[in-house]
């Protein structure tokens, strides 16, 4: 065996432990949450349910007041993203047509710093800032907030679609009579759909799951997003024992989420691979 098929091995190796963890931890919410509590405190981790327990999610549903949560994180990472989204293509699109001019490449390094940045850091001065404009407990604040946290890399990532559309294309649209916005809505969007689409879905996913900003921004019951919903489940789950419930709202939380990548995954995979070989 070579070293280069040695090596694809290993890695292939790695791959499968990992996903064979992931797929087993699934499965295992899965049995725990179709158990009574009795049957998950007495029987054995890997034990099928003896009786299934569809009623543990609607049960889960109530107590965690899902249709409530569900309802915000909807709202919040469909906005968050659909601004970022709009925003970082005008960005990506000025950025990819200002080479030779005086700061570009300055301006272009500052977004890539704020990929590196860490979120936390900006969370105290953010919160008393957002206070004086009365916007905490607020989902417009909390959007605007997700918004900025998605700008750097979906700016920085467009940025390589936009590079790689000729500007031969940009000349010949203006031949024809096309103004800038017109070339720009007609050539360029359609051109970089792949990149956009992969932006929309990584950065929805991240808002659905994101817990620490909306568990310090959003302090009242009613604007709770589903993952600090979830949170309030598992300190419950601790005092009253009722693990089942916790591992059903696990499960509810995921679903929205696992569809959307299943539905999506090979356009994922097409805009993200073709990103990495444009960049």
């Amino acid at each position: 065996m070579s070293l280069a098929s040695g090596k694809k091995c290993t890695i292939y190796f790695i791959l499968s432990l990992y996903a064979a963890v992931i797929i087993g931890a699934f499965l295992w919410v899965v049995m725990q949450s179709l158990k009574d509590n009795a049957e998950f405190l007495n029987s054995l981790p890997w034990e099928l349910p003896k009786n299934w327990r569809w009623e543990n999610y609607a049960e889960a549903w109530n107590r965690a007041k899902m249709s409530s949560y569900f309802g915000n994180s909807i709202l919040l990472s469909v906005s968050s993203t659909a601004s970022a989204l709009a925003v970082s293509t005008l960005a990506a699109y000025a950025l990819s047509r200002i080479n030779g001019v005086k700061g570009a490449k300055i301006l272009k390094q500052f977004f890539l710093i704020g990929i590196t940045m860490p979120v936390i850091l900006a969370v105290v001065p953010l919160y008393f800032f957002w206070e004086s404009l009365h916007l905490v407990n607020s989902k417009a604040g909390l959007i605007v907030i997700y918004t900025g946290m998605m700008l750097p890399f979906s700016i920085y990532y467009l940025t390589s679609f936009f590079k790689a559309i000729p500007h031969e294309l940009e000349e010949a649209a203006v031949v024809d009579g096309a103004n800038l916005a017109k070339s720009f809505f007609l050539i360029f969007i359609p051109m970089a759909m792949p990149g956009m689409s992969a932006i929309f879905v990584v950065n929805f996913l991240w808002a659905w799951n994101e817990f620490f900003y909306a568990l310090i921004f959003m302090t009242r019951p009613s604007n709770y997003s589903v993952a600090v919903g979830l949170y309030h489940l598992d300190v419950n789950a601790e005092v009253t024992a009722q693990w089942v419930y916790l591992c059903a709202g696990m499960m509810i939380t995921m679903l929205p989420v696992l569809i959307l990548y299943l539905m999506l995954s090979e356009q994922i995979t097409k805009g993200l691979t073709a990103g990495a070989l444009k960049g």
